[in-house]
């Protein structure tokens, strides 16, 4: 119900800045201003779902 904004990003420039495909990100976000960091390994990302299910 309703239109959102949507933001697809793709590119060899990704690549580039060391994202490969199926790794996992963290995004942090502020009015005007996204984010997105690449977790190493998916460790960080790991950790924070286990905070998260405690």
């Amino acid at each position: 119900p309703g239109n959102y904004p949507d933001i697809r990003i793709a590119g060899k420039w990704l690549q580039n800045q060391g994202f490969s495909v199926g790794d996992y990100v963290k995004v942090a976000y502020r009015k005007g201003l996204i984010v997105i960091k690449k977790i190493c390994g998916g460790d960080e990302y790991e950790q924070e779902q286990t905070r998260d299910e405690a």
